[in-house]
């Protein structure tokens, strides 16, 4: 039931409800605030933009982003939520475009810099990348996805002595957490598998199991840890539950049947390995239409 005050009793009510997380409620109070307003506020538009980037709907937020810029200027807040649109788009010049104009308007916003480093990570513009993940430490000095991302971009930079090192301090930074990212566990485990040291791998890629059940990636890290040490019905069920995860990705299906031809399953390793042969083939047609 929707609280007295009309049309501004709708509006606190979708800031409180954003502010609480509270997307759906939020999105509620905004639709019913603008219905009733001739002329809603601007600050009403860019909210419900936000909420729908929330609700990951990318191509309505713009449009509300977009009438509402008809009406005021937008923050750089405003347009790092619309660059984060972009990236939901798969549209990363775009991302990048309306990024960098957020941290010209905010440049003290280290989220902003995070986004748009992250942008130029997947672009494989790994040196601007790393800079601009450095000025978002720069100014929040214990964020530890940026810190957990900077050993992804040495990584990639093929500086793996560096990347450890970032991946431990993001893991030191998050001791005492009450809900820890299971990002760094799992980078850092994969890194060490990377580098054949499978034992000090195990306890890390557990974690980010234990912090994230049903994440893919997890789970297919540490069916390969397990793998590699030995345990063999271990691996089993991690890897089956990758493949659960995501039944239609043809590399756990491949992986699966080595494992299941390992344990002396060879039948069951014969039906994993046509199935990813038929998924790798689905995917190669799809890719060519």
């Amino acid at each position: 039931m929707v609280s007295g005050g009309g049309s501004a009793g709708l509006l606190d009510q979708a800031r409180s409800a954003f502010g609480s997380g509270q997307l759906l409620q939020a999105e509620s109070a905004l639709r019913s605030y603008i219905a009733d307003e001739p002329h809603p506020a601007s600050e009403a538009l860019y909210l419900l933009g936000r909420v729908l980037e929330g609700e990951h709907k990318a191509a309505e937020s713009l449009k509300w982003f977009t009438k509402a810029a008809a009406i005021s200027p937008p923050s750089g807040d405003d347009l790092r939520v619309v660059g984060r649109d972009y990236v939901l788009l798969n549209d990363y010049p775009s991302a990048a475009h309306w990024l960098t104009r957020a941290v010209e308007l905010s440049p003290n916003d280290a989220e902003a810099w995070y986004d748009l480093a992250r942008v130029r990570m997947t672009q494989q513009e790994f040196q601007s990348a790393e800079a601009l993940m450095k000025r978002s430490l720069a100014l929040n000095p214990r964020l530890v996805k940026a810190e957990d991302n900077l050993g992804v971009i040495y990584e990639s930079e093929n500086r793996p002595v560096d990347a450890a090192a970032a991946y431990r301090q993001a893991l030191a930074w998050q001791v005492g957490f009450p809900h820890p990212s299971e990002q760094p566990f799992l980078n850092y485990g994969r890194l060490l598998l990377s580098l054949q040291r499978g034992g000090e791998a195990l306890p890390l890629l557990k974690r980010a199991v234990e912090i994230s059940p049903d994440d893919v990636r997890c789970n297919e890290q540490l069916a390969r840890a397990l793998d590699l040490q030995g345990d063999l019905p271990g691996a089993i069920t991690r890897m089956e539950n990758a493949v659960r995860l995501a039944p239609k990705e043809p590399r756990l299906h491949y992986q699966l049947g080595m494992i299941y031809r390992r344990a002396g399953q060879a039948e069951k390793g014969r039906e994993e390995m046509e199935l990813s042969g038929r998924l790798y083939g689905e995917h190669s047609s799809e890719t060519q239409r």
